[in-house]
């Protein structure tokens, strides 16, 4: 058959020249976006395989035709392609080849274009949101637009991952809802490398990832779930080390509402008929307390990691943060109580709350025996500045009394318990009204013995 040897010149051809050239292209996807997963996703494109199966086979049905062997058999009507069959395979194969070829290079072009790239994993992710390949490589991409400050893509990818997040919550048949590793995982590590950045800043990304707008944003008032927890104390860690007040605020304005809005106080449901009234829905409102008390804990804990990193100003911003008129702070205190009470649980040794706090809320640089004590030392520093702060507190309602005493327990053990436990919260008190720098930070420096002689406060002696 005339002309086969152009197919074997196009084969040599993609062979000799244009395999080795599509190599190096490959060879810089690494490069590009500093990912394995992308580069093992490329590896797996069908269009690859096929077009390297194809180039072998191609060689095979090449060597076949040189050896000029003979017809096995012969059938009448189609000797002709019987004789003739090492040449067409050659003809089929090469245009195969070619059209592959030309398939292989459209999806490199897809790679190579962060554009299209990111629309063709977002295909790939909606089409099987169960396979996760595909949003691990979004995830690259966005880690490497935060460093290299694509604003574009940056932006392009928040919006996908806060609608994969909204979709997790709304699909979750399971309340609080658990985000697979790989969801938190891009927030702590976005969290990180928006960290980093010194010169330029993306606020809006700030916001969103370091303000854990996708970890609270989306949530529904069934409470968060340990998981979520977890992640995002480490996410306020990291936050923390590198010392960004502004990402702390961002996630104590998404936090603020959130007893309010997400968790709020279920009402009782009291059926009257009976004698002595019950409660119908008790547990519902046991567990919601349950919610609502885990969540300012977990506030309280980022208060003393807060004086641990000695970040006043910090403090300074989310004491005076509020969206109320009358101010309402729903994640500090109103009352003695609510400090006492956490204070005396947290620091009580028989107490099996927080016997290793350490691992529930881990600080930086403290592990080890002496972990514990050093973080429940820095909690209970924190307890004792939200006293310092009910002196600021200006009653709009009668019922506010904010320096009203804590009310006492029933017993007498109890009471003995809180007495030996208040000589080291007036030690913690004493040391921030000698601590200048957090005084100034907190405008508090006007706590001093005159000003409470002049307004009537009661002011422990030195």
């Amino acid at each position: 058959m005339a002309g086969i040897d152009f197919y074997i010149y196009v084969v040599i051809s993609l062979l000799g020249v244009a395999y080795p050239l599509l190599l190096q292209v490959i060879a810089r996807l690494d490069e590009k976006y500093s990912s394995d997963h992308i580069v093992e996703l490329f590896d797996q494109e069908w269009q690859g395989k096929a077009f390297k199966y194809t180039l072998i086979s191609s060689l095979f049905f090449i060597g076949i035709w040189t050896l000029k062997l003979q017809p096995l058999i012969q059938i009448k009507g189609i000797n002709y392609f019987i004789n003739n069959s090492a040449t067409i395979l050659i003809i089929i194969n090469t245009i195969a080849l070619v059209v592959i070829f030309f398939l292989y290079v459209d999806k490199i072009l897809v790679y190579y274009t962060p554009a299209k790239f990111i629309l063709y994993l977002r295909t790939k992710h909606n089409s099987n949101p169960k396979d996760l390949r595909f949003f691990q490589a979004l995830s690259d991409i966005l880690h490497l637009s935060i460093k290299s400050q694509n604003a574009t893509i940056s932006f392009t990818l928040s919006e996908f991952f806060t609608s994969e997040f909204k979709q997790q919550n709304e699909i979750s048949e399971i309340n609080p809802v658990v985000y697979p590793d790989l969801y938190y995982d891009v927030v702590n590590k976005s969290i990180e490398s928006l960290a980093i950045l010194r010169d330029k800043r993306d606020v809006f990304l700030e916001r969103v990832f370091g303000g854990s707008q996708l970890l609270l944003g989306n949530l529904t008032g069934h409470g968060i779930s340990e998981t979520t927890y977890r992640w995002m104390w480490r996410n306020l860690r990291v936050i923390c080390q590198y010392r960004k007040e502004d990402m702390i605020i961002f996630h104590w304005e998404n936090a603020h509402n959130f007893p309010r809005n997400i968790l709020p106080q279920i009402q009782r449901d009291v059926d009257y008929s009976l004698t002595p009234l019950q409660v119908l829905n008790q547990p519902e409102i046991d567990a919601r307390l349950k919610e609502r008390s885990k969540f300012i804990e977990f506030h309280f804990a980022l208060g003393g990691l807060l004086m641990y990193s000695e970040m006043y100003k910090c403090l300074n911003r989310i004491f005076n943060h509020t969206t109320n008129l009358p101010p309402r702070y729903y994640l500090l205190p109103e009352t003695m109580d609510e400090i006492f009470n956490f204070y005396i649980d947290l620091i009580d040794p028989y107490e099996r709350k927080y016997p290793w706090i350490s691992h529930e809320y881990p600080f930086p640089d403290q592990n080890g025996l002496w972990a514990n004590s050093t973080i429940k030392k820095w909690l209970s520093s924190y307890m004792a500045l939200l006293f310092l702060r009910q002196y600021t507190l200006h009653p709009y309602l009668i019922t506010m009394r904010p320096l009203e005493y804590p009310t006492l327990p029933g017993t007498q053990g109890k009471i003995k318990q809180w007495i030996e436990r208040l000589d080291y919260f007036h030690e913690l008190v004493q040391g921030h009204l000698k601590n200048e720098d957090l005084l100034k930070a907190l405008n508090y420096d006007f706590l001093t013995q005159e000003w409470c002689e002049e307004n009537g406060k009661t002011r422990s002696e030195e």
